[in-house]
């Protein structure tokens, strides 16, 4: 607006509709692991994909905390449950059972972790370093790299909990040396033989993402921020991630070596940050560029060039094959490619929005119509091919 305060979103939202919102979000937790499952999917499917089930946690947590609300149960993330159940009575949480530290093998005397919420890869040392090496070796580092970031706030909470109780066992720490024995010493990525260079800039990305969740800093952080910059710029880039993903990349490392850095890896990422700033106006035109490709007619920005992503983290989330639109691409577009670079530069956000868009948004959602779907319909993606 005018007066330069920002709106957020539970001002810009009428109450009526923050209530909605909020107790939608509720109704999907489940009480009994915390988790959150979409009504679109089965939660077969979801717990058969560890990152969209992650990724669901995080963002319901976030949507929650943004509303200025928080879940009915704890939540595996480490986000507190306030007992409020979606129609808004109270109730009194049992407190997690307690977990005991048992003995895989009374001779080793090896800890193993027994709490019925608990995944199976964090319930011992063993587990954990078995599942990241299995991860490693069958994915291509953006894959694994998004394995971890969408279980990075659970690994921390559980690393939270143990020392809690004393112990001191870390998770966190056990990635950590993981990483720094598999990284390129030359250039702090994490890619593969045969990954393409676009592939490795979008796996540092959700490495770096991961360590930012679990409070550690990135090893080599120096080297990964100029390999990230490197290759900033993508010919013929396939998905508007691929135009997001480097400069979000560096606005992550930079909190991360601010946050958690000594004073040495500072100075040098700054260093690293320099060039950037010098030469701006030549990524601003490239950025520009690039993200104009994803533009569609309607002022929304599509995932893919000529078609939608019907796919996401394994899910079923779109009409294959049409030109369309999506609520990802369009923030990415709108808001994250400008926002990521600002943050790199050090400076603040170009404002995109101003007093006149709120009130569209109010009058759009004030007079806004409910939509019935239809539950018996089914989705087959023959239809579409």
């Amino acid at each position: 607006s005018e007066t330069g305060k920002t709106i957020s979103l539970t001002e810009a939202l009428s109450p009526e509709m923050r209530e909605k919102m909020i107790a939608w979000v509720k109704g999907l937790q489940d009480k009994d692991n915390g988790c959150f499952y979409h009504p679109q999917w089965t939660r077969e499917q979801t717990d058969s994909k560890l990152i969209r089930r992650g990724r669901d946690v995080g963002m319901a947590t976030m949507i929650l905390n943004l509303l200025g609300a928080s879940p009915t149960y704890d939540a595996p993330d480490g986000t507190k449950g306030d007992g409020i159940l979606p129609d808004g009575t109270k109730i009194t949480l049992k407190k997690s059972e307690p977990s005991t530290l048992a003995s895989i093998d009374e001779k080793k005397e090896e800890p193993h972790y027994v709490d019925t919420r608990v995944p199976e890869f964090l319930k011992s040392e063993e587990a954990f370093t078995k599942f990241i090496l299995e991860k490693y070796e069958a994915y291509d580092s953006y894959t694994f790299g998004s394995l971890l970031e969408a279980q990075g706030s659970v690994i921390k909470n559980r690393d939270d909990v143990i020392a809690s109780r004393g112990e001191k066992i870390s998770f966190c720490k056990i990635y950590l040396d993981f990483l720094k024995e598999k990284q390129n010493p030359e250039t702090g990525d994490w890619g593969k033989s045969g990954e393409t260079m676009t592939n490795r800039v979008n796996g540092a990305l959700k490495i770096t993402s991961s360590l930012y969740k679990m409070h550690l800093l990135v090893p080599n952080i120096e080297k990964t921020f100029a390999f990230c910059v490197k290759h900033s710029k993508v010919d013929n880039p396939e998905s508007v991630c691929n135009v997001f993903n480097p400069f979000y990349s560096t606005s992550v490392m930079l909190r991360n070596v601010m946050e958690m850095g000594n004073e040495e890896a500072i100075k040098k990422v700054e260093e690293c940050r320099k060039g950037i700033i010098n030469d701006a106006d030549v990524y601003v035109r490239q950025l520009e560029e690039s993200i104009g490709l994803f533009l569609r007619p309607d002022g929304s920005f599509g995932y893919n060039v000529h078609q939608s992503c019907p796919w996401s983290q394994g899910m079923p989330v779109a009409v294959p094959h049409t030109y369309e639109g999506d609520f990802n691409a369009s923030g990415i577009g709108f808001n994250s490619v400008i926002g990521t670079f600002c943050m790199t530069l050090g400076i603040n956000c170009v404002p995109r929005l101003a007093e006149a868009d709120l009130l569209k948004f109010r009058y759009i959602t004030d007079n806004i119509k409910p939509v019935t779907k239809n539950k018996d319909f089914k989705f087959d993606e023959l239809r579409y091919l």
